[in-house]
């Protein structure tokens, strides 16, 4: 074997600076990954902000929208609920004329009148009635369609009575006093 030249002093410095170099060698590519990590989560943490905050998803944007058009909904249902005071009759009468027609119940006369009771108001409405007469006899179940009608209508319309007597000799047939009807306009 040959025998080397090297002193166990210079081997001891090699050593030295091979482990000296191997340790700023790491430190240095921690370092440098350190840094880019960082500047990739700031910049990906913005843009996850600026895209949340700028443009939502599109599911949640149309949820957003389907929220916005049910709660319309029921607002353009709740402004039809009372009747316009300047209009209300021509548009009652029309309403009545259709259900009348659909159901196979005649109108012979309609009489409009203001509020005549002295009873609990609601501020800001006023009860108006409407009094028809329905051609008689008539058949109950045309007339049951019927009173469903008026009860569902918007402008909201309400039954306050009835009076009906069965036809003699018939079962399905019935005899109606004037109806009077409840509308309350703004």
């Amino acid at each position: 074997m040959s025998k080397s030249n090297m002193k166990p002093s210079t081997l001891t410095i090699i050593l030295r600076v091979a482990v000296f170099t191997v340790i700023v060698a790491t430190s240095a590519g921690f370092y440098f990954i350190q840094n880019d990590l960082r500047d990739s989560v700031l910049k990906n943490s913005q843009k996850n902000t600026t895209t949340s905050a700028d443009s939502p998803s599109p599911e949640a944007l149309q949820q957003v929208r389907n929220e916005i058009a049910k709660v319309q909904a029921y607002g353009d249902k709740a402004v039809k609920i009372y009747a316009s005071a300047a209009d209300y009759q021509s548009s009652i009468t029309t309403d009545l004329n259709k259900y009348a027609a659909s159901t196979g119940v005649s109108i012979s006369d309609f009489n409009y009148s203001p509020s005549v009771t002295a009873g609990q108001q609601i501020d800001g409405l006023n009860p108006n009635y409407i009094t028809i007469k329905l051609k008689s006899p008539l058949s109950l179940n045309n007339l049951l369609q019927f009173l469903k009608s008026i009860e569902t209508n918007l402008p909201k319309m309400s039954l306050t009575g009835i009076n009906i007597t069965p036809v003699a000799g018939s079962s399905t047939n019935v005899n109606v006093e004037p109806l009077t009807i409840e509308v309350y306009t703004k």
